[in-house]
């Protein structure tokens, strides 16, 4: 696995970058039992985090899919003195492993297969996998794309893989300079712990939204609620992570105001790329270009 850690780096700056090949939620993975992320949020609470502060710390992360789970011919123990896994537990701690990092925003897994089920060279793994780090950090520049739908009779207890539910609530900004929407604070919880965001956000000419998204403290996130804009109202909503067939995806279950309303949304890299839906969500309607269903509109009084 690949971790991008540090603050965002885009083209307009130049900041100091740091890849992990090992983030602190796979520890995860190797802990005994069901509950394994409450065991490890234990544990970092006993150290003064929790696991919502150590997600934060990782602008994106890239989860490579062992070998073992479609190249089985490449997964060998020779090459690796310290790799001890037959080639099914290899698999079942590589879901573990990948699991972990289930609500983080900008979560990527890279198969061994294309979009057509057919098996990729190592050479094309990696293509792909700085094609990818390079989206998370922003180069040429930040562009967020995103298919939305909207759904009905939506229960997350229905979801037949493993999944995270991340708390949020998001207070859209007034600044006299920037387009109206364009710029909000975000507040996630989970596992009893918080992390905050400043989010701006303006259209791509070529379609999609160039984002630019760093990671604040609380003392910031408060002082820039002072500028929360008098139009809007927060949205609160609780957000359901899962994967399916390597496809990231992120059901908002809207509170308050908008009790009821269920969106699906799934971050691309590419315009062209299609989102295959999973089958256990109900579909009512596409709202990908669907401006009345965006969180800003949302917002407004």
């Amino acid at each position: 696995m690949i971790k991008a850690g540090g603050e965002l780096a885009s083209a307009q700056k130049k900041l100091p970058v740091f890849i992990a090949d090992r983030g602190i939620l796979d520890a995860a993975a190797y802990l005994p039992g069901e509950n394994r992320l409450e065991q490890l949020n234990e544990i970092l609470l006993s150290l003064g985090s929790n696991i919502e502060k150590a997600r934060a710390r990782y602008v994106g992360v890239i989860h490579l899919v062992t070998a073992a789970d479609g190249a089985l011919g490449a997964y060998t123990l020779a090459n690796n003195a310290a790799r001890i896994e037959t080639p099914e537990k290899a698999r079942h701690l590589d879901k573990k492993t990948r699991d972990a990092w289930l609500g983080h925003s900008h979560l990527v897994v890279v198969g061994n297969t294309n979009e057509s089920g057919m098996p990729i060279s190592f050479a094309e793994k990696k293509k792909r996998v700085v094609a990818q780090v390079l989206h998370i950090l922003g180069f040429p520049i930040p562009i967020e794309i995103e298919d939305r739908y909207k759904l009905t009779g939506f229960n997350p207890l229905t979801i037949p893989v493993e999944y995270q539910m991340i708390s949020i609530k998001q207070h859209y900004l007034y600044s006299p300079h920037k387009e109206e929407g364009s710029e909000r604070v975000r507040e996630r919880s989970a596992f009893g712990g918080y992390s905050y965001f400043h989010t701006t956000k303006e259209r791509a000419p070529r379609g999609g939204r160039i984002e630019i998204e760093r990671h604040i403290t609380k003392a910031e996130y408060e002082k820039l609620l002072n500028r929360s804009h008098p139009d809007c109202d927060p949205i609160f909503k609780r957000r359901y992570c899962f994967i399916w067939k390597n496809q990231y995806f992120e059901t908002d279950v809207f509170q308050e105001k908008h009790e009821g309303l269920v969106i699906l949304e799934r971050e691309k890299t590419d315009l062209n790329a299609t989102t295959e839906l999973p089958p256990f969500v109900n579909v009512e309607q596409e709202v990908t270009d669907d401006h009345r269903y965006s969180n800003r509109a949302l917002a407004q009084k």
